[in-house]
């Protein structure tokens, strides 16, 4: 693995590591977040919803601000990088709600991601470098050669025409969108994420987060170990079976015996001898 520091255009050291020919970094905290920050060369909405900024190559401080309300009073809003006369589908101006502990991916911006240290709190606010985008499978900043390596690791999520429906975040399904609609028709986008986001996934058919078999095999269920899953091929994937251990029995990763001493939640016993 090789470690190298460099410094980020907002003379910040951001330390920056290259696994396998693929270039990570973290991110910097963002502590002003109505302080404009280009995305990109040209021009582009800021958070506000109404200023058009213009970005320099290689610059996260715009060199040029519109106010689209001032210069341009039939076209207040800023949407799809112009002026707009609709405000369209703009709610990064509203804070983010944390619904849980952890990180999360921003959903309206790809470099910015969040910490949030329980439900219902104020959340710290992170940005990539330029030329990096969140990946949010393992937290971590990740270099995008291209548009679409970068929409295979970060997708910012349209609630554009859902109304207090779910929406996929495709990147990563354990985390998923609800397009939130409140009765002054003020649209916010609110994150949330599995419990186990390490062994689950949001499924849109079911409306509920389901356990994500990736082989073959027998698992402990990590929200409870009374509970096993059996992951068998299905259509060109793998389907989970989930069932029960007698009562007072606990599955260990291979049966289900009597001794709680592997009964660890959050955890994911495995049978290894199955493949």
């Amino acid at each position: 693995m090789l470690h190298k520091i460099i410094f980020c255009v907002v003379l910040v050291v951001c330390s920056v590591k290259s696994i396998n020919a693929q270039i990570y970094a973290e991110g910097t905290i963002l502590s002003d977040e109505s302080e404009f920050v280009c995305n990109r060369s040209g021009p582009q909405c800021a958070d506000d919803c109404t200023t058009l900024m213009l970005c320099a190559a290689e610059s996260m401080t715009p060199f040029a601000n519109v106010s689209c309300a001032k210069s341009t009073p039939s076209l207040p809003y800023c949407v799809s990088n112009t002026c707009s006369s609709t405000p369209g589908n703009c709610s990064s101006a509203l804070p983010f709600r944390c619904t849980s502990a952890g990180v999360f991916p921003d959903p309206n911006d790809c470099r910015r991601y969040r910490h949030c240290n329980e439900s219902n709190a104020e959340s710290t606010a992170y940005i990539c470098p330029l030329g990096f985008v969140f990946n949010s499978k393992i937290n971590l900043c990740e270099f995008t050669k291209s548009s679409h390596h970068s929409s295979k690791i970060c997708n910012t999520v349209d609630c554009s025409r859902k109304t207090n429906e779910v929406a996929e975040y495709k990147p990563n399904r354990a985390f998923f969108s609800f397009c939130f609609v409140d009765s002054d028709g003020v649209r916010e986008t609110i994150m949330f994420k599995c419990e186990n986001e390490e062994y689950e996934i949001y499924d849109v058919s079911k409306n509920m987060c389901t356990f994500n078999c990736k082989k073959s095999g027998y698992y402990q269920d990590p929200s409870n170990c009374e509970n096993y899953y059996v992951c068998s091929p299905s259509s060109g994937g793998f389907k989970a079976e989930k069932i029960p251990c007698p009562t007072g029995y606990y599955f260990d990763g291979t049966k289900c015996t009597k001794d709680s001493s592997k009964c660890i939640p959050g955890s994911l016993m495995e049978d290894s001898t199955e493949e």
